[in-house]
């Protein structure tokens, strides 16, 4: 009993530390809220006052969003803004594919009926030969047949 009890104290001890992670809302250090520069502090020996004015957030150039929930609704709004730029360009893409494929699909097609003609023409012309030997042997046999 007590071994079992162990094994599943252990199971969900990993058990919770591995799914941890995954239930982390951000990061703990967000560089977007912090200005690159860091603030230094002057401090003096006879002084233990600063006399830094500037804040350690730039708030003029960061838009801080403190509620989560506009935060991550602007999140999607960037994600399906990117989504729907990566699906124009594939549509784009597309575009000119079909273009391509119309150009060369009738180029073949032009080339298969010059194909046609030729042979046609190959064939027409091995009839004309044929004919022509057809006659040369006629007229040879002809010749023989009146000596």
């Amino acid at each position: 009993m007590k071994k079992c009890l162990l094994t599943a104290i252990i199971l969900s001890a990993g058990a919770i530390s591995l799914t941890a992670p995954a239930f982390a809302d951000g990061l703990v250090f967000d560089p977007e809220n912090y200005s690159s520069k860091p603030a230094v502090q002057k401090t003096t020996p006879a002084k233990t006052t600063t006399n830094n004015t500037t804040p350690a957030v730039n708030t003029a150039k960061v838009k801080d969003i403190t509620n989560a929930k506009t935060r991550e609704n602007t999140n999607l709004q960037n994600a399906l803004f990117e989504l729907d730029s990566a699906q124009t360009d594939v549509r784009n893409q597309l575009l000119e594919e079909k273009a391509k494929y119309t150009d060369i699909d009738t180029q073949y097609k032009l080339i298969k009926e010059q194909r046609k003609q030729q042979a046609r023409a190959i064939k027409d012309s091995e009839r004309r030969i044929k004919q022509i030997e057809k006659t040369k042997k006629q007229v040879r046999n002809s010749m023989q047949l009146s000596q």
